[in-house]
């Protein structure tokens, strides 16, 4: 009867195959979250975009958007009216 035992040799490449797998899914994943904040971004300044279009027509006024970004996504929209420039 005889034992079969895996060396050290073999351990260590199977170890170092999981590592490598790891590490691909780690840079697979940042690349999943960049992209959702970028979806994010988009959504909310079209969002606030649709906001004011629709408040500029209710109201007969005129709207700005105010694009508050932090590094290159954008954070917050503001909406706010533009004042009367006539009396």
């Amino acid at each position: 009867m005889t034992k079969h035992a895996f060396t050290l040799i073999e351990l260590m490449i199977v170890l170092v195959i999981i590592a490598i797998l790891a590490g691909m899914t780690i840079i697979g994943m940042g690349d999943i979250v960049q992209r959702a904040r970028v979806q994010r971004s988009a959504n909310s300044f079209v969002q606030a975009c649709t906001i004011a279009q629709e408040m500029a027509l209710a109201n007969g006024r005129s709207y700005e958007l105010t694009v508050n970004s932090a590094k290159t996504l954008v954070d917050t929209v503001l909406v706010k009216r533009i004042p009367d420039s006539g009396g």
